[in-house]
C-alpha cells in the first residue's frame, strides 16, 4: 500500500517525486507479484483438490455398485426365505396331519398310544 504522504514528508524536487513514484512502483510491482504467487499456489491446490475429488467421486461409484448389487443379493435372499417360510408352514402342517393319521391308524387298530 503507498504511504499517505504529509508536510516534510512530501518530495521537494523532481527527483525525489521520480524516485518516491518509482518506488511507488516498486512496491506495486512486489504486491503483485506475491498476489500472483498466492494465484498460482492456490490454483495449483484447487486442481489437486479437484483431482482428488475425481478419484473419491470414482471410489464411490464403486462403493455404490457394490452396495446395490448386495441389496439386490438382500432382495434374492428375502424372497427365498418367505418361500422358506411357506414351505416350512406346509411342512409343518404336512407332519401335524402324518402324525394325526398315524395315530388314528394306531388307535382304530387296536394300537392305543401309551402315556
Amino acid at each position: 500500500m503507498v504511504e499517505q504522504l504529509q508536510g516534510d514528508d512530501m518530495p521537494r524536487t523532481e527527483d525525489d517525486w521520480k524516485n518516491y513514484v518509482a518506488q511507488s512502483f516498486r512496491n506495486g510491482t512486489e504486491r503483485m507479484n506475491k498476489l500472483e504467487a498466492g494465484i498460482n499456489a492456490n490454483t495449483a491446490e484447487i486442481q489437486k483438490n479437484t483431482r482428488l475429488t475425481e478419484e473419491l467421486k470414482a471410489d464411490t461409484r464403486e462403493f455404490l455398485e457394490v452396495f446395490n448389487a448386495v441389496k439386490g443379493g438382500f432382495r434374492v435372499l428375502g424372497w427365498i426365505g418367505t418361500g422358506a417360510k411357506w414351505l416350512g408352514g406346509i411342512a409343518a402342517a404336512g407332519t401335524a396331519l402324518y402324525g394325526f393319521g398315524l395315530m388314528m391308524w394306531q388307535i382304530l387298530h387296536g394300537n392305543w398310544p401309551s402315556k
